[in-house]
This record gives C-alpha cells, sequence and structure tokens, in this order.
C-alpha cells in the first residue's frame, strides 16, 4: 500500500491513520510517497 505524504492539500485522518499503522504488522508493508495522476491511472488499471 502507498499514500501520499501529508501536505497542504490532504489532510489527516483517522482512517488514513489507522491503515497505515495496520501496514505496519509483519507481512505487510506501507510507504508515503508523491504519486501522480499517470501512475495512479496505471495502478487502478485505466
Amino acid at each position: 500500500m502507498f499514500t501520499t505524504p501529508l501536505t497542504g492539500t490532504l489532510l489527516p485522518g483517522l482512517t488514513r491513520d489507522s491503515l497505515l499503522r495496520g501496514a505496519a504488522r509483519p507481512g505487510y508493508s506501507a510507504a508515503e510517497r508523491p504519486v501522480s495522476v499517470d501512475r495512479w491511472r496505471a495502478e487502478r488499471g485505466g
């Protein structure tokens, strides 16, 4: 799982925080990195 870093355009939230904490368990991984619209479209398959 990956998500964009928190910036002035993305608000922190309980759901986001819960998912990132859950991904810290063994067998899961999460990363915060910038995501372009083109990459987002490619990752979602369209």
